[in-house]
């Protein structure tokens, strides 16, 4: 699931950054991509969640500079 996440986001090019967190109930891992970007939009965000289900799993935000 993960590699095709990471193939979603690179499907949409762009330059946008992207950072994959795989979480439990007891931890956290945060991957980070720095050499790969995305395009956000909404059918990036449609095919992420047809993946990861619930909404509430894919999150956007601005990242500070």
């Amino acid at each position: 699931r993960l590699r095709r996440l990471h193939g979603i986001l690179r499907g949409y090019p762009g330059n946008d950054r992207f950072s994959i967190v795989i979480e439990d109930h007891k931890q956290s891992f945060k991957m980070e991509f720095p050499n790969d970007t995305t395009s956000y939009c909404e059918d990036l965000v449609k095919d992420l969640l047809a993946v990861v289900g619930e909404e509430r799993n894919v999150e956007v935000y601005d990242r500070p500079e």
